[in-house]
């Protein structure tokens, strides 16, 4: 999900009206999740990430933010402003007590300290 007209394309079926009815869309709503924190930190691929937090389920929401927080994957990541947009998105679709649990086990390493100021801030 590199190409920038490709991106566009995805986005463009996630945004569409035929979403629900699009016959692939289990499929790329899995391989968006899977993958969520491989493309959260790239410039093109972070915004099919948001546009699909903005739209999918509610169950996708959760898996996505369960495979989002794997902590072995996400100590692998540089910090950069594609990365935050899409921490900030996923933590805007999180309640208390799901941040309050991340907090907890993020704050084991140092190097994720970033992402636990995110989580900190939008306590409610």
């Amino acid at each position: 999900m590199q190409n920038p007209y490709g991106n566009y394309f995805i986005q463009d079926i996630i945004d569409g009206i035929y979403y629900n009815e699009f016959k692939e869309r289990e499929a790329l709503n899995s391989e968006i999740i899977n993958n969520i924190i491989h493309l959260s930190n790239q410039k093109f691929s972070s915004n099919v990430v948001i546009k699909f937090l903005n739209n999918c389920s509610l169950e996708d929401k959760k898996r996505s933010i369960i495979n989002f927080f794997n902590l072995d994957q996400l100590a692998l990541l540089k910090k950069n402003k594609y990365l935050v947009n899409v921490i900030n998105k996923i933590v805007d679709q999180m309640g208390n007590s799901e941040i309050i649990y991340y907090l907890g086990e993020l704050s084991k390493n140092s190097k994720l300290q970033y992402i636990t100021s995110i989580l900190s801030s939008k306590l409610k």
